[in-house]
């Protein structure tokens, strides 16, 4: 028998955008910012790293949760 996963209320989702967006700047203050890469690029890779991040944790939080 499969488990039913619940899906994640609008606050659980806030609070996944935010720890997201924590990381993404930890890794862009840690890591990008001494590489001197353009802005515009930087900017690029922190959508893609965002967008990566806040889906892989929006897939495996209802899985943490139950």
């Amino acid at each position: 028998m499969r488990r039913r996963i619940r899906k994640l209320t609008n606050i659980q989702t806030f609070s996944l955008v935010i720890f997201s967006a924590i990381v993404v700047y930890l890794v862009d203050w840690f890591i990008l910012r001494s590489l001197g890469i353009l802005p515009s690029v930087e900017f690029i890779i922190d959508v893609v790293l965002f967008y990566v991040f806040f889906k892989l944790v929006q897939k495996e939080a209802p899985k943490l949760l139950s």
